[in-house]
């Protein structure tokens, strides 16, 4: 499963540069999470490519499953809220940027993040 991790992040590293980078990229963390199911992080690999080709729904999908795998992770939760507000799923998104702060330290650069990321969802 790392092999194939660390494939998907060279060829991740690659994408604004070669053409099908993001499709080797996909494919990498693919094969990562058939071995290695439960790693929430693979999922979160996989879904920020989503993010970089505008796939919304594969990268929902992808957040939650990493969710899933673990509840208490808040990148995952704050993943989950992006995709879900550029899907137009602002309620959902709120919900997850909730989750996020409520997982994290309030003095972090962390929490300070996710709250603007809150606050501007409102302010819409």
């Amino acid at each position: 499963s790392e092999n194939w991790e660390v494939l998907g992040k060279t060829y991740k590293l690659l994408i604004p540069f070669a053409d099908g980078a993001d499709q080797f990229a996909i494919d990498a963390y693919k094969e990562a999470i058939a071995l290695n199911p439960t790693n929430p992080n693979l999922r979160i690999s996989l879904g920020e490519i989503y993010m970089l080709k505008k796939d919304y729904l594969k990268a929902v999908d992808n957040f939650k499953l990493a969710v899933l795998a673990k509840p208490d992770h808040p990148n995952a939760h704050f993943n989950l809220a992006l995709a879900y507000k550029e899907s137009g799923d602002v309620e959902n998104a709120k919900l997850e940027l909730e989750k996020t702060i409520s997982l994290i330290e309030i003095d972090s650069d962390d929490y300070k993040k996710a709250k603007t990321e809150l606050d501007d969802i409102n302010i819409q």
